[in-house]
């Protein structure tokens, strides 16, 4: 697996959340900046850290990854811990296959995905940061990340805090360029979704449409 950990230059620093196969808009955002995985931050729920939207037959659908029993609201995120005692894995690998089986490269990135899913690492921090890795794998794309060395509460000059600024309340309000979607026929574009969307629709070219294009709302300052 490469090494993510190096910046370049004197790129502006963006520290947010590590969340499970990141909604478009943060790639989006991420451009021009180094990504600072905030491993000093503490869980928060209803937020991405453990879940992701897809597009399915059904319409916007969210996948979740289960949690080991405990109080895990405000528990430092490099603790908290995955439960495995239902099989989840299946059932995501199952639902993804069923959303982008007739996306046009669904069968080069999912053989890879499967591999993620079977690794079973005990921590979401751990599954977060290696389902990162294989985005930006998919992507082709040198995007540039290093592990927080503090915690930031607030931005400073040349670090923006934008964590927790993406959730599921806001995530679907942020309108994006639209690109071909297997489902479009049914429900026109659905915006800001996982960037698994994008990867298996767009594949090679998923890396242009990045380069290209910014968020039409933005939700940020």
């Amino acid at each position: 697996m490469k090494s993510y950990c190096s910046t370049q230059g004197n790129e502006k620093e963006l520290v947010a959340e590590l969340m499970c196969f990141p909604p478009i808009a943060l790639f989006l955002m991420w451009r021009e900046r180094v990504l600072v995985v905030d491993r000093h931050e503490h869980y928060q729920k209803r937020s991405f850290r453990n879940r992701y939207e897809i597009l399915t037959g059904q319409g916007r659908h969210t996948l979740s990854i289960p949690l080991r029993k405990g109080k895990h609201q405000g528990q430092r995120i490099t603790e908290v811990r995955i439960a495995y005692d239902r099989p989840w894995t299946h059932k995501h690998l199952h639902t993804i296959r069923s959303a982008y089986g007739r996306a046009p490269y669904f069968e080069i990135y999912f053989p890879t995905l499967e591999q993620l899913y079977r690794a079973s690492p005990t921590h979401l921090f751990e599954w977060n940061l290696n389902a990162l890795r294989w985005c930006i794998d998919a992507l082709q794309w040198d995007l540039p990340f290093r592990l927080s060395d503090a915690f930031h509460a607030t931005s400073s000059d040349g670090v923006e805090v934008y964590r927790d600024m993406l959730t599921p309340r806001n995530a679907a309000q942020l309108s994006l360029h639209p690109y071909p979607q297997v489902f479009e026929d049914r429900f026109g574009f659905v915006s800001n979704l996982s960037v698994l969307d994008l990867i298996f629709n767009l594949g090679p070219e998923a890396h242009a449409y990045l380069k290209a294009h910014r968020p039409l709302l933005s939700l940020w300052p």
